[in-house]
Formats: structure tokens, C-alpha cells, sequence
């Protein structure tokens, strides 16, 4: 099968947009008022460069999972947007006012009015944001001018159905359609790129004191200038294929079928606009070798069907049964406000205009093509590259966190069968507290929560050691009765306890302990004393002075005090 490739380059003669189901999202853009901008930005490098409190804030706001919350986002933008970074539109004084009017939105119609402020985005490249017009948009306009060319000075067929008639005008369906020997690639955005935030309101062909009906639309539009390059293939079947060559669609078909068609309907339009007062000239902006045609939203009923065929519905209110006709009442116009004073400034939509490109042109865009294409190339490397260094630093976080989380349960696992096996551990710190009697007494021999481990070995020698720092500390005030209450509580456990006539022996027998006794104060402690030499006794004796001149306090104590404090800590525990 044999084909030929038609370079051309599409200028846009009127502001058109390409509907691509998505709208700019509230946590990707926001508005520069001053500049009469809107950015667009990706969230991530948009938080990438925030604080860390504003962060937080921004964490907190999305929890909230509220229609309000959308609002807090839009309003959080606002205030950040000096980071963000990214591709700017134009926007009008209008949108600005319309913008500032969103912010302050409160009580009930919170979601409808951010419903009316979503922006439709025309059809971009996913890679650079850039605007492009998809080859199935313009081979639907081209089919609809081939169609209408084929038909006119015809009689009226005999059809129920669109598509009955779509098959007969072109010869075929599906695999006899003509139209399969066409493709079209997508044209690409290469000069005078300019993209803009408009109003599409609705508005009556003839002039009426009640305006059409219907809500304004916010969308983004690619503007007049613009120029878009692309090519159509057109190929020739074989002998015998399917679709004969009688019924193939020729390149010089494509082009008298456009001019013959577009150039009738924007005639007709422009008599339209002048009778409502608009000034909009598209017709000054094609060159005279170029072929019209009309892609994109609100293209107008009219350009979008086969004349003598149309059934064109016209609402007429709430409660009435529509009307059909051969015409539109209505057109869809480009506005910088939602409701404008007056139709001088208003657009139509989706008019374009095709041109051969020259041989110079050709290679340029063929060269061009292959470097996008390198290009391309390369950032999808660089792109699968950084997915897998993503996706080895993801899968080295989760072995970490898998590790932290096994070695946090082993040690739960630990501490649960170490209280499985010896339950008291878990009271026994409360004995560090003690440093008198009447505690001692209260909070542990008359306790329920130590009598119930009494015949435990370890409970018994901690509860010893505290008895005997407390008689250590208070020796004039010992007596045998506490040594007699502190005897029997230890009987069950084993532990024997020292009498206070044994402690005094001991004291006697010990002269440091009379030397520790007599440090009335920080002033006179003899810095000399070794303490990694002292019994269990003299240590006993110096935790509650240590404690009293709070050389166990790091933040409040001299290093060398607290230092000091260390040591003696370090020598209690070689001797327990």
C-alpha cells in the first residue's frame, strides 16, 4: 500500500481548547495577582521547599478530608507562593477579583462555589505542559467537512440514524471506511506559544432582552498566534483491498472539502457576531492559501454536523418539551469576565488554519522531531534510573524499619516473659524513692504490692539494702524494734538482716564511715576520699549527701561533682 506524508503547519485564529478531562487541582497552582498569573506547579517540589512547621501545617490541613479543607489549601498557596515554581498562564483582571472573591467563601455553598471556580485544562504534553492538538481532533473535523462535502447538491437520503448516514456519505464502515486510509499524527506546539484563562459564556445568535441560558465555564485556551506543526498521511489502497480506489479520500479532497465547508460556516458566524455587536475578525488572521477548519470545545452545533441532516436540540425552560432544528440559537463565546457589559471583546471558539510547510520547514521539524525524540529517550532513562534508585532506597528504608520493628518486638517479646517469670521487677524501682521510715514502713512493709513477693529472694535482699540505707542515713534514730519488724518481714525470702547492734560494730569498725558522717557540707567534702574503694556501707551514707548538695543533677551540678556522683553510682552497682 502506497502513502504520502503532507507536512503542515496549524495556526490558531481563535482561542480553543481541547477538553482532556482534567482541571487544575487545588494543591497544584495558585495565582499571582500583581502579575495576573496562574502557576501551575508540582506539589512535591512545591512542599520539597517548605519548613518544616509548614509542612506540619500543610499535613494538618489535608487530614481534615472537608470540602473547607479544599479552601485552606487554596488559601495555604497563597500565602507560600513565592516557592512555587512551575508554568504560568495569563489570567484577566476578572479571574483576579474572582480568585480574591473564592478565598473569602464561607458557610453553606462552600462546594458549589468551588465547583464554579474549577479551570479545565486544555489537552498538554504530560512531559513539559506544553499544549498540543491530538490527531483525532483534527480528523473528526475533517471527516465532518468530507461528509458535508460529499452531501451538498445532493438529494436528502433516506437515513434514521447518524451513523447510517455517516456510513453511506463515506462509502464504508469501519474496514471499508475511507477515512482508515487517513493518519493523523498529533501537531505539536512550536512558536508563539501562548495559553490563557478564559470565560465561556453563552450568549443568543439574534439580540434578545433575555440572555441564553446556561453557567459559565472557566477553561484554559490556547490563543490566536499560536502555530502547532504536524503531518497528515494519506494512503492509496492496493487492487482489490477493501476499500476501492474510487472511494479513497485524496489530499486535495481534504483541503476543497475544509474550504469549501469551514469557509461557508465562518462566514455565516461572522454575520452572527456582527448582528450582537462583537468585532471579532477571524477571517483577517488565515493566509489566503490556507485551509480553515474548527477543532476543540464549543465548536458550534453547525460545524460539527452535516447540513440538511441536523436535528439540533433547543431547550426552552425548565417544564417545556425542547425544540429541534436545523440551526443553533445559541454560541459559545471567549470572555475575559463571566458576565461582560458588552460582546465587543468576545471570541469565538476553535478556529484554525492549515498551510503547507516548506521544504526548509520540513527538515527543520524532522530534526526536531528526532531530537524531542533523544530527548525523550534520555529523560525516561534518567526517569528509570531514578525510579530504581527510588525503589532501592524504599526497599533498604523498609528492611530498616522491618529490622527496628522485629528487634522492637523481641524486646516486648523480652520484657513480657521477663514479667511472666518475675512480676515484682516491675514494683522494684519504686524503692529508689526511700530515704526515710516512715516510707519504708508505709510504701513497702505494709504494702500489699511487696507482701505478696515477700518470699521472694530478690525482693528480699532489694528491700534489705534500702532498710539498711535508711538506718545508715539515721542511725540515732534506729532502734531494735526496727530491727525486729525489719527481721521478721525478711524471714520469708531467707535474707538475714544485720541488728543494730551488729551495724554499730560495723560502723566502729569502719572509720570512714565516722569521716563520711562528718561532710557537713559540699565545703568540707575531702576530694581525696577514694570512692572506688568504699563497702556497700559508706556508699549508703554518701547517695542521699550527694543527693542533698544535688550532685546527681547533671544540668545543676559542677562537672567534677557530678562526675563524682558517676563513680558512686559506678561503685554501688560492683557491689550489689
Amino acid at each position: 500500500m502506497e502513502s504520502k506524508t503532507y507536512y503542515l503547519r496549524l495556526k490558531v485564529l481563535s482561542p480553543i481548547h481541547i477538553g482532556c478531562d482534567e482541571v487544575y487541582e487545588p494543591t497544584g497552582f495558585t495565582v499571582d495577582e500583581e502579575r495576573q498569573e496562574l502557576i501551575a506547579f508540582e506539589p512535591a517540589d512545591f512542599l520539597g521547599q517548605l519548613e518544616q512547621s509548614k509542612l506540619d501545617e500543610y499535613s494538618a490541613i489535608c487530614k481534615k478530608g472537608s470540602v473547607e479543607s479544599l479552601l485552606e489549601i487554596y488559601k495555604f498557596n497563597r500565602r507560600n507562593k513565592e516557592h512555587a515554581r512551575g508554568r504560568k498562564v495569563a489570567v484577566s483582571h476578572a479571574f483576579v477579583l474572582h480568585y480574591n472573591k473564592t478565598m473569602k467563601l464561607s458557610g453553606r455553598n462552600i462546594q458549589k462555589q468551588l465547583n464554579n471556580f474549577q479551570v479545565g485544562r486544555t489537552a498538554f504534553q504530560r512531559l513539559n505542559g506544553t499544549p498540543y492538538i491530538p490527531g483525532s481532533a483534527l480528523k473528526g473535523a475533517i471527516r465532518t467537512a468530507v461528509l458535508n462535502h460529499r452531501s451538498a447538491g445532493k438529494p436528502r437520503l433516506r437515513v434514521r440514524t447518524g451513523k447510517e448516514l455517516n456510513d453511506t456519505l463515506a462509502g464504508g464502515t469501519f474496514d471499508t471506511d475511507p477515512f482508515r486510509l487517513i493518519k493523523i499524527g498529533d501537531f505539536q506546539a512550536v512558536k508563539n506559544i501562548s495559553q490563557r484563562i478564559v470565560y465561556g459564556i453563552n450568549r443568543k445568535k439574534r439580540p434578545s432582552k433575555k440572555e441564553a441560558r446556561g453557567p459559565y465555564q472557566i477553561m484554559e485556551v490556547v490563543e490566536e498566534g499560536t502555530e502547532f506543526v504536524g503531518s497528515i498521511t494519506v494512503m492509496t489502497p492496493d487492487p482489490g483491498a477493501k476499500i476501492p480506489q474510487g472511494n479513497q479520500i485524496t489530499f486535495a479532497d481534504i483541503k476543497n472539502a475544509l474550504n469549501g465547508f469551514y469557509r461557508g460556516e465562518l462566514e455565516k458566524e461572522q454575520l452572527c457576531l456582527q448582528g450582537i455587536n462583537c468585532d471579532s475578525e477571524v477571517v483577517t488572521h488565515a493566509q489566503p492559501d490556507s485551509s480553515l477548519l474548527r477543532v476543540g470545545r464549543h465548536s458550534g452545533a453547525e460545524c460539527v454536523t452535516v447540513a440538511g441532516y441536523r436535528n439540533i436540540k433547543i431547550m426552552q425552560g425548565p417544564g417545556v418539551k425542547p425544540k429541534h432544528k436545523e440551526y443553533a440559537t445559541t454560541i459559545w463565546l471567549a470572555s475575559e469576565s463571566d458576565n461582560p457589559n458588552t460582546h465587543k471583546f468576545l471570541k469565538p471558539f476553535g478556529w484554525v488554519a492549515l498551510s503547507d510547510m516548506t521544504e526548509e520547514e520540513i527538515r527543520a521539524f524532522e530534526k526536531k522531531k528526532k531530537e524531542d525524540f533523544d530527548n525523550w529517550e534520555t529523560e525516561q532513562q534518567q526517569v528509570i534510573i531514578a525510579f530504581h534508585e527510588k525503589a532501592k532506597e524504599l526497599a533498604h528504608l523498609r528492611e530498616v524499619e522491618e529490622l527496628e520493628l522485629k528487634k522492637a518486638a523481641e524486646e516486648k517479646q523480652a520484657r513480657e516473659e521477663e514479667l511472666r517469670k518475675y512480676p515484682w521487677r516491675v514494683i522494684l524501682p519504686k524503692l529508689d524513692a526511700i530515704q526515710d521510715w516512715g516510707a519504708l514502713r508505709i510504701q513497702v512493709l505494709e504494702n500489699s504490692d511487696f507482701q505478696q513477693y515477700q518470699s521472694e529472694n530478690e525482693v528480699g535482699e532489694a528491700v534489705r539494702n534500702v532498710a539498711a540505707r535508711v538506718a545508715d542515713a539515721n542511725p540515732k534514730k534506729w532502734d531494735g524494734e526496727r530491727d525486729a519488724l525489719i527481721t521478721e518481714w525478711l524471714k520469708p525470702s531467707g535474707v538475714n538482716w544485720r541488728s543494730k547492734d551488729s551495724a554499730k560494730t560495723a560502723a566502729a569498725d569502719n572509720p570512714i564511715i565516722e569521716q563520711i558522717k562528718s561532710f557537713s557540707g559540699p565545703g568540707n567534702f575531702d576530694r581525696n576520699l577514694d570512692l572506688t574503694g568504699l563497702d556497700l556501707a559508706c556508699c549508703r551514707i554518701l547517695v542521699p549527701l550527694f543527693k542533698k548538695w544535688k550532685w546527681d543533677k547533671k544540668k545543676k551540678a559542677k562537672a567534677g561533682n557530678h562526675k563524682l556522683w558517676q563513680k558512686l553510682q559506678n561503685r554501688m552497682n560492683q557491689l550489689k
